[in-house]
């Protein structure tokens, strides 16, 4: 089935998860009126998207966007981003690889533990809920390609304090919100202490460097 035929109506222009979805869910439920019927139904099983889009949201130049911690930082990227990365910050949409959840229902909420999201450039792992009214909260990590991170932080090195042991610029994320409109939000608060830390790091050495000159 068309998921954007069960979400809401959007207005022309803003995001919309586009997908074929299919789903299994087996469990158990006390007969009653419908609303008792969705919240006593407990189950677990999947929920399979195949070619999932998000149009009109650039999912990574969103999240540059709100990185206010690095002042200009979209800016600098516009300028400084070799012509083969452009459409890391100029693509409308975001297309994903199709994707399998394994979901638990409990109490009208669906659970999921490990959502794991792909594109070419980059992965969103992590765990959230969404409840059977389409209130949504997740809780992930976003990584970067390394090869695509290795070009961001040559063009603003800041981005460097961002990078994990395998070359990634990762990042904790949220989601949340009513469906269909959702807020990816990063986590400022733990990007600006890594970014102060390496800071800390990088003048420490430059003294250490200049008294033993």
């Amino acid at each position: 089935v068309a998921l954007e035929s069960l979400l809401p109506p959007v207005p022309p222009g803003e995001p919309q998860l586009h997908g074929t979805l299919s789903t299994t869910i087996q469990g158990r439920a006390t007969l009653g009126a419908f609303e008792e019927l969705i919240h006593s139904t407990t189950g677990s099983g999947t929920l399979t998207l195949e070619t999932p889009v998000i149009t009109n949201l650039n999912v990574l130049r969103n999240v540059f966007e709100k990185l206010a911690v690095i002042p200009g930082l979209l800016e600098k990227l516009e300028q400084r981003l070799p012509p083969e990365y452009d459409e890391l910050l100029t693509a409308t949409d975001t297309t994903l690889s199709p994707l399998t959840i394994s979901l638990e229902l409990h109490n009208g909420v669906l659970r999921f533990n490990e959502l794991n999201v792909r594109t070419e450039v980059f992965g969103l792992s992590g765990a959230g809920q969404v409840s059977l009214q389409g209130a949504i909260h997740v809780s992930a990590i976003l990584r970067i390609h390394p090869t695509c991170s290795a070009a961001l932080i040559r063009s603003v090195q800041e981005l460097g304090a961002l990078v994990n042991a395998t070359g990634e610029i990762e990042t904790p994320v949220t989601l949340h919100g009513q469906l269909p409109r959702v807020a990816l939000v990063p986590g400022i608060n733990d990007i600006a202490s890594r970014i102060l830390v390496t800071k800390f790091q990088d003048l420490l050495g430059s003294f250490i460097e200049r008294a033993i000159e």
